[in-house]
């Protein structure tokens, strides 16, 4: 089950990763500082709800 959790979450940040730097405007190097924040939010949300 938990590889079908990684698995979208990868899927997303494939997706949303380009939209943010077509659409938004967002240079590479933000696009990664974005998607790290939101992963460890992510993580710590995760966390916090098994924990």
């Amino acid at each position: 089950m938990a590889a079908v959790g990684y698995g979208g979450s990868f899927i997303a940040f494939t997706f949303l990763a380009p939209i943010l730097q077509d659409i938004s405007g967002f240079s590479a190097g933000t696009v990664s500082l974005v998607l790290l924040v939101y992963a460890s939010r992510w993580r710590r949300y995760i966390l916090h709800q098994c924990g």
